[in-house]
């Protein structure tokens, strides 16, 4: 047995071999973990193919097969372009999943509510400091609550819609959270957006609040809008048909764009796209999309158009019995032609997970599930942080987060590097995470 040096290409499941400095190199083929950080041995049986000319009483032309064991040293060379690592940072005060995390102005981030136990939420609130690692509790929420939505208003506070309560149920109220006094204002609204809503702060200060899911699976078709000069609500026009599980991403022209979700009584739309316009108080379709939908993540890309990836197609297992599965595919709406098109592939289909952009316009995909919440072992939640490049439209292995799960809450710090924290895991999704993560990246062989 002899031992050959390998250069890895690529990261993948089968790696296709090839020597290292040869011209024209011996090609094996070896099983390998996806994601490989260090050198390490492999062993791999490759059979050759040989012609030999043998000189006995006649010359002779012999064919032979031989299979030839080799130990096969293994170097990861990673792709070119972002690359990540993640190391663990302080841990929260408390365990919590389906929680919020914003950015404040000043840089630090609001950690808020979410789910303790499978039946309990909390109403504690710590605040992260990026300089210092370290968070700390700040005024409590009046009433406890998760699943719901936090957006940063203009004028530096932070806006809480609905949510979840165990033993008050889908809540009818808003709060709203000054940082510079450490206070908590309680505001009566409208209608109850529940869990599954969406909350888009626009280019006019105001926040459009969009849909949700209330009651035995009802959705909502109400749309409100919160102005942070008055501290008040008003109506909207209201969507077409109800909506929950969307996805919501502000355009650079000041609509407000709308992507997949449920529809009434369960049965499944997430094949349509609205845009709503704060102008005319209107909304409007956009071009039929690739993928029907719900609970997938979008994202606005530095040219204006919008990525949307993830989630689950319910359509495929409607009236089956069947639970639906996470998606693989993305897609990109083009907001100047109204079209949507495909783009490529997570190279891990997930659902619950957080996708997050950076400065230069590159977006991550972070944790998740690859099965569907029905049916969890340890081995469903994704390991792999993703990378896509909107300038090559492919998705590549960047790096892998140490303890995955589900319903994190993730953030981007004023230097660039992403703070992930919370979730749950384990075998159910029981297991509440009280970590945090700081994920740093690179570029390599630019």
């Amino acid at each position: 047995m002899r031992v050959v040096k390998y250069c890895l290409v690529l990261f993948s499941a089968v790696l296709v071999l090839s020597a290292c400095g040869s011209s024209q190199p011996t090609v094996s083929t070896v099983i390998v973990p996806k994601i490989i950080k260090e050198t390490q041995i492999f062993e791999v049986t490759r059979i050759v193919q040989e012609t030999r000319i043998v000189q006995v009483t006649h010359i002779v032309t012999v064919e032979a097969t031989r299979i030839v064991k080799e130990t096969v040293i293994v170097t990861p060379v990673p792709p070119p372009g972002l690359m990540v690592e993640t190391t663990p940072g302080i841990a929260l005060l408390e365990p919590r999943s389906q929680h919020t995390a914003t950015r404040l102005t000043d840089g630090r981030v609001l950690l808020v509510g979410g789910s303790i136990s499978p039946s309990e939420q909390t109403a504690d609130v710590e605040i992260y400091e990026p300089s210092t690692g370290l968070t700390t509790l700040v005024a409590p929420l009046h009433t406890p609550r998760h699943a719901h939505s936090a957006t940063l208003l203009a004028d530096g506070r932070v806006l809480i819609v609905g949510g979840y309560n165990q033993f008050q149920g889908l809540l009818y109220d808003a709060e709203v959270y000054d940082p510079s006094t450490n206070e908590w204002t309680v505001i009566p609204m409208l209608t109850s957006h529940g869990v599954e809503h969406t909350a888009t702060l626009m280019n006019n200060g105001r926040v459009l609040v969009v849909g949700g899911a209330y009651g035995s699976g009802q959705q909502s078709d109400q749309a409100d809008i919160f102005d942070p000069q008055t501290n008040s609500w008003y109506a909207a026009m209201p969507l077409a048909s109800d909506r929950a599980s969307h996805t919501a991403t502000l355009l650079d022209d000041g609509r407000v764009l709308i992507i997949g979700g449920g529809s009434v009584a369960g049965i499944p739309a997430g094949g349509d796209a609205l845009l709503y316009d704060p102008q005319l108080d209107t909304w409007t379709a956009t071009g039929p999309m690739v993928m029907p939908r719900v609970s997938g993540e979008s994202t606005r890309l530095p040219d204006g158009r919008v990525l949307v990836v993830g989630g689950i197609n319910l359509q495929d297992t409607l009236g089956t019995g069947n639970s639906p599965m996470p998606l693989s595919s993305a897609e990109i709406y083009d907001p100047f032609t109204n079209a949507w098109m495909p783009t490529d592939d997570l190279v891990e289909a997930r659902d619950g997970y957080l996708l997050v952009s950076l400065q230069d316009g590159q977006v991550l995909a972070i944790g998740g599930s690859r099965d569907s919440e029905c049916c969890f072992t340890d081995n469903s939640f994704v390991r792999e942080i993703e990378a896509y490049d909107p300038s090559t439209g492919l998705w590549h292995i960047a790096g892998v987060l140490p303890q995955p799960g589900i319903y994190s809450a993730a953030v981007r710090l004023p230097n660039d590097n992403v703070l992930v924290t919370g979730g749950k895991a384990g075998e159910s999704g029981i297991n509440f995470q009280i970590n945090t993560w700081l994920i740093y990246h690179y570029i390599t062989n630019p």
